[in-house]
């Protein structure tokens, strides 16, 4: 906790702080902008200065562009639920997904993804869609394209709020049908969902 808040210029001192988590955002981050600049911007000085970083989804795209990775477009995007995603077997995925069901589910929503991962890193997580979680310098940086800090009651009123968006997505009953198994699936597995961020705490 930063007891000392802002400079005069606004800016925090990162270096007071041990953890970082960076969690969604909108737009893509591949797009030349001042938004996106300031993102890539701040992020440089948060890894110079913060010993551990966790990013969720935008905040994998963020710290992936920065470290010198590349984000595409997503051939499938994954709204609402990643699906069927699969720990690794190296130590530190076995670790951070400690008690975690072989196969799981997350709360999801995105349309890009991570087309080249910079040196140093390697793949946690995966499904039949994309890369759903990395890390690099045995765990100081973890990043996953899915939510674990997102219930899935969140996603649904997000998912109501900008339903327009998804006309060409899902036919009004695929969409009624999602919110409902968004529904089912937070009384079934809210438990479940936070499983490996709280490890990662643990771990740092």
């Amino acid at each position: 906790v930063d007891t000392h808040g802002p400079n005069d210029k606004g800016e925090l001192d990162h270096s007071r702080f041990k953890a970082v988590v960076w969690t969604g955002g909108g737009g893509n981050i591949y797009q030349s902008n001042d938004f996106n600049r300031d993102q890539l911007a701040l992020c440089e000085r948060v890894l110079a200065d913060v010993p551990y970083c966790w990013g969720s989804c935008w905040g994998l795209l963020v710290v992936v562009t920065v470290l010198g990775g590349l984000i595409a477009k997503a051939d499938t995007p994954e709204i609402g639920i990643a699906s069927d995603i699969v720990a690794g077997s190296t130590g530190y995925a076995q670790e951070l997904y400690r008690g975690k069901p072989a196969r799981f589910d997350a709360p999801a929503h995105h349309g890009d993804e991570v087309s080249r991962l910079p040196g140093g890193f390697e793949v946690l997580a995966e499904n039949d869609v994309t890369v759903q979680a990395v890390a690099a310098n045995e765990g100081r940086i973890v990043c996953t394209q899915y939510h674990p800090e997102l219930s899935y009651d969140y996603l649904r009123k997000l998912l109501i709020f900008w339903e327009p968006n998804y006309a060409d997505l899902f036919s009004q009953q695929e969409f009624q049908t999602l919110l409902s198994s968004l529904t089912a699936k937070e009384q079934a597995e809210g438990d479940l969902r936070k499983i490996e961020f709280k490890n990662w705490l643990g771990l740092i």
